[in-house]
């Protein structure tokens, strides 16, 4: 009878594994691979790391969420979320392949800021849908299951896209690489045709319209106990993270590595790491059955990863030691995210599923698209070493806000 559960359960968590690889293809598109492609263009640092505003779609996708989440495509046959990932993917592939028809990117600055910043839209719109559909048809007992499979096709996806970009790049061009990507594209549309969502929570709140809709559900994520706190957590959690994110691949680049190198060892290296991350901390929420003591913990663990990007300054080009220190980062990374996602979710009521979660991980996206622009500034003003000590302190003040959050508020996934 038990295993009868188990594979009646497997087709979702496979459309979820599948809908994770198309939403993270396209992260890398718009931060570490434009920053790469802008640099073999002999643009500067402090002019690439502007370019982190493209990302600001990611952090206010919350607008439009309540759209996604009530207004039904009529010309798709398919179930609301399952409509829009269709309809959203088909604008994707357009998107990227003008993208990949430009000829030098630096120079032609109106068309690839308008560009990037519709991929970013676009992705970002993406993801409402994706994480919509994930926590609805999901129960609470399996969301971290849930969330396991999304981190890991999200990262499969961002390894396809950075890894496999890079190589493909190396060996041919940009233009070559981008318009391959879309191929990762076809399972997910596959999965949102033959998924049949039959659970849904769409239309379950009889409102006057979609703005009467968005404020519902903008009140009930506010009568969270702490929600001040909660806000401020979100906000600084990921912001050491986020603040090296986007200078990280020219950081590779002036030590000395190649694309194909980049590749190899950061991107596959971090790939696995980031897996084993993800294993652990869905380890860590199960021990502790605490959110808040691994939240704690991958904090740590991150703080410390950043520090170890100093070494390498200190010696010459080395293979090994940036793999090291790729582990230990993606590790620590890959704890912070399923933590943090588990969090998320466990606050999001599922009446307002994409909504609620589109507000809270924009929160946590905001400091990304926002003060890592600055992050170019900071190193031609005080060098990569000070550089990598400040960034390790930027999360710290978030144990503050995270002590003013109870324990009965992480519970909070029994409102249905």
């Amino acid at each position: 009878m038990r295993r009868f559960k188990i594979s009646r359960c497997s087709p979702k968590f496979l459309c979820i594994f599948f809908f994770g690889i198309s939403s993270g293809l396209f992260l890398p598109l718009t931060t570490s691979n434009l920053a790469l492609m802008l640099s073999d263009n002999g643009m500067s640092i402090k002019s690439i790391a502007i370019f982190g505003i493209i990302g600001l779609p990611y952090s206010f996708k919350f607008l439009w969420a309540p759209f996604i989440d009530s207004i039904k495509i009529p010309f798709i046959p398919l179930s609301n979320r399952c409509a829009w990932i269709v309809l959203i993917k088909l604008l994707l592939v357009a998107n990227v392949f003008i993208i990949s028809c430009i000829d030098n990117i630096a120079t032609n600055i109106l068309a690839t800021v308008s560009l990037f910043a519709s991929l970013a839209f676009l992705s970002a719109s993406l993801d409402v849908a994706i994480d919509g559909f994930r926590i609805a048809i999901l129960d609470n007992k399996e969301q971290g299951l849930g969330n396991t499979f999304a981190v890991f096709g999200y990262r499969i996806g961002m390894l396809i896209s950075g890894a496999g970009a890079l190589y493909i790049a190396d060996y041919f061009d940009w233009h070559t690489a981008y318009r391959t990507l879309m191929l990762f594209l076809l399972p997910g549309l596959v999965c949102a045709f033959l998924y049949k969502d039959k659970k849904t929570y769409l239309n379950t709140i009889k409102t006057s319209g979609i703005v009467s809709m968005f404020q519902t559900s903008i009140v009930d994520l506010i009568k969270i106990g702490g929600f001040v706190f909660i806000v401020l957590f979100v906000l600084f959690y990921r912001l050491n993270d986020a603040y090296i994110g986007l200078v990280l691949q020219v950081f590779y680049k002036e030590l000395g590595f190649s694309k194909s190198e980049i590749a190899s060892i950061i991107k596959v290296v971090g790939l696995f790491a980031t897996i084993l991350g993800t294993f652990l901390g869905g380890v860590l929420c199960a021990k502790f059955n605490n959110i808040k003591k691994s939240l704690i913990i991958a904090l740590f663990f991150t703080s410390i990863s950043n520090l170890l990007f100093i070494l390498p300054l200190h010696f010459e080009k080395n293979l090994i030691l940036v793999a090291f220190i790729i582990i230990i980062e993606n590790i620590s990374e890959g704890l912070g995210n399923i933590a943090l996602v588990a969090f998320i979710s466990i606050l999001s009521n599922k009446k307002f599923a994409g909504t609620h979660y589109a507000i809270l991980s924009s929160i946590a996206m905001l400091p990304r698209t926002l003060i890592s622009s600055t992050s170019g500034a900071m190193v031609d003003t005080v060098g990569w070493e000070k550089f990598f000590i400040i960034s390790s302190v930027l999360s710290l003040p978030s144990l503050i806000w995270l002590a003013f959050i109870k324990d009965t508020t992480t519970k909070r996934s029994t409102i249905n």
